[in-house]
């Protein structure tokens, strides 16, 4: 199943959604929140193909440390670096989040866009947190609920594919008992699941139907990447990908 899936989407321009503003607004958000060393050293979890990654390269002058357990994204992102001139900013590593070992307290902000779910997040707040810098940042998103109560087939839907996800107010208490205070947060717009994730990934799937016409498995995946879809244009208004703009608690244990 997993070839299929990185076959499905090493071809996209992102692997989820996102945006360059969406970017771009969290990063200027926590400038104007807190102040960052002019040598920031930033560790970006899930780093993807890293269209992400070479935002925050253009936008800070920080050096970044690009993580993903999957090399042929990495290999995309190095090509982008030689395209755009950025190889000196960003380092590359290839490795899994649930077992990372940097040092201690040796990244002034951590950045994961789309990434945590895969720990989920009272398990990726706490276990990141041992190697951010007490005061130092943490900028993420994730899918959320924005309402505690939702139509049934949304319900039975993430009850599916996400049964930990959380309602924005529940993800606030979660941040707070794992040591962290909120400076910000937002809701990506509608057009960040679609321009680059959604549409495009709509666009592939034909093909995708008749090279896995055989295949069980891959007609299965590329029937729920379409629900997914079509749940998110159906129920937008109910759940989405929220920034969370935080800041590492300096008292917290």
């Amino acid at each position: 199943m997993n070839h299929i899936f990185f076959d499905i989407f090493e071809k996209l321009p992102r692997v989820g959604p996102g945006s360059n503003p969406a970017t771009t607004r969290a990063f200027t958000t926590l400038k104007e929140k807190k102040d960052l060393p002019e040598d920031l050293k930033i560790l970006d979890i899930g780093c993807g193909t890293g269209t992400h990654t070479l935002q925050l390269a253009e936008l800070c002058d920080g050096q970044i440390t690009a993580l993903d357990n999957h090399q042929p994204f990495l290999d995309t992102l190095q090509k982008r670096l030689d395209q755009t001139g950025l190889n000196g900013k960003v380092n590359r590593v290839k490795g899994d989040m649930k077992a990372m070992d940097f040092e201690p307290e040796s990244f002034d902000l951590i950045w994961s866009e789309g990434a945590i779910f895969i720990m989920g997040l009272n398990e990726g707040l706490r276990e990141w947190r041992k190697f951010l810098k007490p005061g130092g940042g943490l900028v993420l998103t994730d899918a959320f609920l924005f309402t505690p109560k939702v139509p049934k087939e949304l319900r039975d839907f993430w009850d599916r594919i996400y049964p930990g996800i959380l309602d924005t107010g529940q993800a606030k208490t979660v941040i707070g008992e794992s040591g962290y205070k909120i400076l910000d947060q937002f809701n990506l717009p509608s057009s960040a699941w679609w321009d680059s994730y959604y549409t495009p990934l709509e666009e592939l799937l034909p093909g995708f139907r008749k090279k896995y016409a055989d295949n069980p498995e891959g007609m299965g995946l590329i029937a729920a990447l379409q629900e997914e879809a079509d749940i998110f244009r159906k129920y937008s208004d109910y759940y989405g990908y929220t920034f969370f703009i935080l800041e590492r608690e300096i008292t917290a244990d």
